[in-house]
């Protein structure tokens, strides 16, 4: 990643939450549970995250399995 976009940088791991310009960014865990794709995409490494708008939450997958899942 180049330094400019690295200094424009959050990270954040399973579980860690964070806040940009008003948006809540919580990062859950995105993973496979196949067993020949967990491999590439263990539980606990990759992310997906939830998104907070006042009232309204956005939930982006990530490398993820895909399965319907429903945020609350």
């Amino acid at each position: 990643m180049p330094d400019e976009l690295k200094a424009k940088t959050t990270v954040i791991a399973n579980g860690d939450t964070t806040e940009i310009d008003g948006i809540s960014i919580g990062a859950v865990p995105a993973y496979n549970i196949t067993p020949d794709r967990l491999k590439f995409h263990p539980k606990g490494r990759d992310n997906g995250y939830v998104l907070t708008l006042g009232n309204q939450r956005v939930y982006i997958a990530g490398d993820t399995r895909t399965r319907p899942r429903c945020v609350r």
